[in-house]
């Protein structure tokens, strides 16, 4: 898919998990464009499990193979397969597939944030 279809593909997948995030970033008088990117380590303390939503979200429908998507693969199955709960390891690696996520698509993602 091209950009414009992966995000296409995307909103109408994950839009319900964006706008909790959103609205929680509104709550918390948070930017949410700026905060939807990568954090480091266990920087993101300001709306965390809405976030981990729109990863689980993202690493569920944004399946394919090839480029891109083989690159994400790995940390994909990885986030699919971590338990529901909030502890530093489930956080970690939901942080680390959403860096591998938000590195080869960036741009489809940034469009969630600014749809």
């Amino acid at each position: 898919l091209l950009d414009f279809g992966v995000q296409q593909h995307l909103a109408s997948r994950c839009g319900y998990a964006v706008n909790a995030y959103m609205r929680c970033c509104s709550l918390e008088g948070v930017d949410f464009v700026e905060h939807i990117g990568p954090a480091p380590g266990s920087a993101r303390k300001v709306c965390e499990a809405e976030h981990h939503d729109i990863v689980r979200c993202v690493a569920s429908n944004l399946l394919g193979t090839g480029g891109a998507y083989s690159a994400c693969a790995r940390d994909f199955a990885a986030i699919r397969s971590a338990p529901l709960s909030e502890d530093e390891h489930v956080a970690r690696v939901l942080e680390k597939g959403w860096a591998t996520a938000w590195k080869h698509f960036r741009l489809p993602l940034e469009q969630l944030a600014t749809k």
